[in-house]
């Protein structure tokens, strides 16, 4: 059985990418939110994102491209990808599935993750500011009277904020997932509950690193909910090219 998902996109001078799971996968082409949504969050409006469609079997999308060359908006691959964790309302054995699930996505894209350990900071709509430190990732657990955008069978919620870093080039600097703590106290309970957490966070964290859905329900980054648990052919290769990106 499978539920239709929904995906939603922010933007100012970053902007986040943002993706919402029921299950294991979700969907929502963020070029139709258009004005309202990104007026709705006070948004603004000097930069814009492609999805990038590699063609039907393809296997893989980029969640955003630079403006000019077309190529993915990617993270610096020569410095790590810091990520801090919000425990409240997190699961037991939260520590094991994060650090599956990062594994996973080190592993297919080469690209190199640090726990930066717990906090208390809870700013998941936004987390570039512009002023001071750029913040690390942040991972957490919430409730759609926190987070809007778990209403409904949404597990969770995850993208990049992306920084200029010349005249016509992006690269990613932060992100966020955050995952519902009722849905995920609910898979915990079914007897491959385990797998299918660690494939939404799977799922949410290949967005944060650049990946966008795919038609194709062979591969983990699929729109809608399937059977599958791990990444697919296209995803790794997807994830593969993100890590190659410049140093920079």
């Amino acid at each position: 059985m499978s539920r239709p998902v929904s995906h939603r996109a922010r933007t100012r001078t970053s902007f986040l990418l943002a993706t919402v799971l029921t299950v294991l996968v979700v969907t929502f082409n963020p070029l139709s939110s258009g004005k309202h949504l990104r007026s709705m969050l006070g948004i603004g409006q000097d930069l814009t994102f492609t999805i990038t469609d590699n063609g039907a079997g393809a296997g893989y999308t980029f969640a955003a491209t630079q403006p000019r060359s077309g190529e993915p908006v990617t993270w610096d691959r020569c410095a790590e990808i810091r990520y801090v964790v919000n425990p409240e309302g997190a699961p037991a054995d939260q520590r094991r599935l994060l650090a599956d699930a990062v594994a996973d996505i080190e592993g297919a894209s080469g690209l190199e993750f640090r726990y930066d350990g717990t906090t208390t900071a809870r700013d998941f709509r936004d987390r570039a500011s512009l002023f001071g430190p750029v913040p690390p990732v942040l991972v957490g657990w919430a409730t759609p009277d926190e987070v809007p955008e778990l209403a409904g069978e949404v597990a969770g919620v995850g993208g990049a904020e992306a920084a200029r870093t010349g005249p016509d080039e992006l690269a990613y600097v932060t992100g966020m997932v955050v995952l519902d703590r009722d849905a995920f106290a609910a898979l915990a309970e079914r007897p491959d509950g385990a797998d299918l957490q660690r494939a939404v966070i799977v799922h949410e964290l290949a967005h944060v690193v650049g990946l966008g859905h795919v038609d194709d329900t062979g591969e983990l980054m699929y729109p809608e909910t399937t059977r599958r648990t791990e990444l697919g052919p296209g995803d790794r290769t997807g994830l593969d090219i993100l890590g190659q990106g410049p140093c920079r």
